[in-house]
């Protein structure tokens, strides 16, 4: 992603990935509010999680599946039971939804994302967050004083 200029795109989104970005993920985050707009640019990822009691019965109810149904039937099914394990392993190790939303919000970048509340989806099991690129505008003033000094070069 080095090759793009800071504040270049509107929007980023991922879907089921973030989880499996290694530690620490403020790199990666990082990168990606360095290449959206300042002020302007949109986060948007959507990824899996546990879900906890608050979300009652059926709650509970995708906690075993996730847990369970999910590793054996996809095991079975593709053949590759580990690859479902990791699934399994994978949303256990990653943080609560507000952990997760806070550690977007405390990112010092510079700049951090200014998130919306985090919309819980199929019994609690899968998140929306989005949220607004705030600050860098020091990182983009430095990025394009450096791309003229190279394109001058």
């Amino acid at each position: 992603l080095s090759n793009y200029a800071a504040g270049t795109f509107d929007a980023a989104t991922m879907a089921f990935g973030i989880r499996n970005v290694p530690e620490p993920r403020q790199t990666a985050l990082c990168e990606i509010h360095r290449l959206l707009k300042p002020d302007r640019g949109i986060l948007g990822i959507l990824e899996f999680s546990e879900p906890d009691d608050s979300h009652g019965v059926l709650g509970m109810m995708a906690r075993g599946f996730i847990r369970y149904i999910v590793p054996l039937v996809g095991g079975i099914l593709s053949g590759a039971p580990q690859e479902y394990l990791h699934l399994q392993n994978s949303i256990q190790d990653f943080p609560s939804p507000e952990d997760f939303r806070t550690l977007l919000e405390s990112l010092n970048c510079p700049g951090h994302f200014q998130m919306e509340p985090v919309t819980h989806l199929n019994f609690g099991s899968v998140q929306l967050y989005v949220g607004r690129a705030i600050g860098g505008k020091e990182t983009l003033a430095s990025s394009s004083a450096q791309q003229q000094q190279q394109q001058q070069q």
